[in-house]
């Protein structure tokens, strides 16, 4: 009973993300339904995130755990610095920003340890919980970067928002696809959200940097 009712919650919550997360990139950004379509997403994915850590918990799911967690992340930091810039607070950080971080670092050593264990186990699904692992520690020490400037550009908070609620994006498709997908064709759905998802991220961060050059 427990199980199927966060199930029809994440459920719920991913089919709004998964809508209006391509919705939001599609339109203008900075714009009223950019804006209204973006919180929308957010706090679907925040949903998404902690019913997908309760149902892999209750059934044991270490992939849709770590999921969970990384999707998780991503969201929070990525709306947390656009936060941090309506407010004039590009060179500082708050307690949910660090205690986030600390966490994610926790899970990060967690997640590399646990892939390097079932990798000797001849379980070579432990790839993909060291790849968590490096994609978490190279934001990891971007986010460390931030919180020691005393100055950010306008320019950077906005890759970082880009790159992170993109990412998102790309983990919920990834596994919605990988749960739902049949044998044959789950190898795809491991990979078209990032080879869909990459170029938009690259695009725009082109965008971004040469605004930043004139």
């Amino acid at each position: 009973m427990l199980y199927n009712s966060f199930l029809v919650v994440h459920i719920i919550a991913g089919s709004i993300g998964l809508l209006t997360g391509p919705l939001a990139i599609a339109v203008k950004k900075g714009g009223l339904a950019h804006r209204r379509l973006g919180i929308a997403f957010y706090y679907a994915m925040l949903v998404v995130a902690s019913s997908a850590l309760v149902l892999a918990i209750l059934h044991h799911i270490p992939f849709l755990f770590a999921v969970g967690i990384f999707s998780g992340y991503m969201n929070i930091t990525g709306y947390a610095i656009l936060r941090q810039k309506r407010q004039g607070l590009l060179n500082q950080t708050g307690l949910l920003e660090r205690a986030t971080s600390v966490l994610m670092l926790l899970f990060s050593l967690y997640f590399l340890g646990y892939g390097i264990y079932i990798l000797f186990q001849r379980d070579y699904f432990g790839v993909v919980f060291i790849f968590f692992a490096q994609s978490s520690f190279r934001m990891l020490w971007q986010d460390w970067h931030l919180f020691k400037q005393q100055g950010v550009a306008p320019s950077t908070w906005l890759l970082v928002h880009l790159t992170r609620m993109v990412g998102t994006s790309i983990a919920a498709y990834t596994a919605f696809l990988v749960v739902n997908s049949s044998s044959r064709v789950s190898l795809m759905g491991w990979f078209l959200p990032t080879l869909l998802g990459v170029p938009i991220i690259v695009y725009w961060s082109r965008r971004v940097t040469k605004k930043r050059a004139l």
